[in-house]
């Protein structure tokens, strides 16, 4: 009723479809539902190769549905994390795919500074994070290499942010870089070089 109030039928069917499958992938009951079943339902389509803006609707259903399931009282969930992924028809028009994909392949992991480069690069495209966002990543907030939840520093909402399997492969690696590099570093993802108890600066990144 929720949905076939303001959208049309076709829309609300493709909304319970969304849902349906959602659900029968958990094989939860709506208040025991988490933000790491999104994050396991969201690979299960990566790996089954579902495109992006596929992916994207069907994290809108969800977070509609978890949004008035929490309205109407039926449950609680902080539906505001979820985070709509960025699709390739969304992307800035400053950087095109073809820029970023040969800007990605120009990069390379010979050196820990390069392997930093190329991660950070990653993570600001597929995220849509902003610099400053991103340097406040700490380690322990990154859940299976594969998603965290960050404060937006124009809002200061929470949102849920998740990226690739490739990066998530090229992040277990600079961590494990990281450890050695930084053998005393503190909890922040991306320790200065000066300074490793702090962060790097947006002028690092800029450069």
């Amino acid at each position: 009723k929720y949905k076939s109030t303001y959208v049309a039928n076709r829309t609300v069917e493709i909304y319970k479809s969304n849902l349906n499958k959602f659900l029968g992938f958990t094989d939860k009951p709506v208040k025991s539902l988490s933000l790491n079943d999104i994050a396991s339902f969201i690979d299960h389509l990566k790996v089954n190769k579902y495109k992006g803006a596929t992916i994207s609707n069907y994290l809108s259903s969800i977070k509609t549905f978890l949004k008035f399931n929490t309205e109407i009282g039926c449950a609680y969930f902080p539906y505001g994390l979820i985070k709509l992924p960025r699709t390739d028809e969304h992307a800035p028009a400053f950087v095109s795919r073809e820029d970023y994909e040969m800007i990605d392949e120009l990069l390379d992991e010979d050196s820990f500074d390069s392997l930093t480069k190329r991660l950070v690069f990653r993570l600001l495209w597929e995220t849509g994070c902003r610099v400053g966002e991103l340097t406040e990543i700490s380690l322990d907030e990154i859940v299976d290499f594969e998603h965290c939840v960050i404060t937006r520093q124009k809002n200061k909402k929470k949102n849920l942010i998740m990226w690739s399997d490739e990066t998530k492969g090229l992040l277990k690696r600079y961590v494990g870089a990281r450890l050695v590099y930084f053998d005393n570093a503190k909890n922040n993802l991306f320790p200065s070089r000066n300074n490793s108890e702090k962060s790097i600066t947006h002028r690092t990144i800029q450069r």
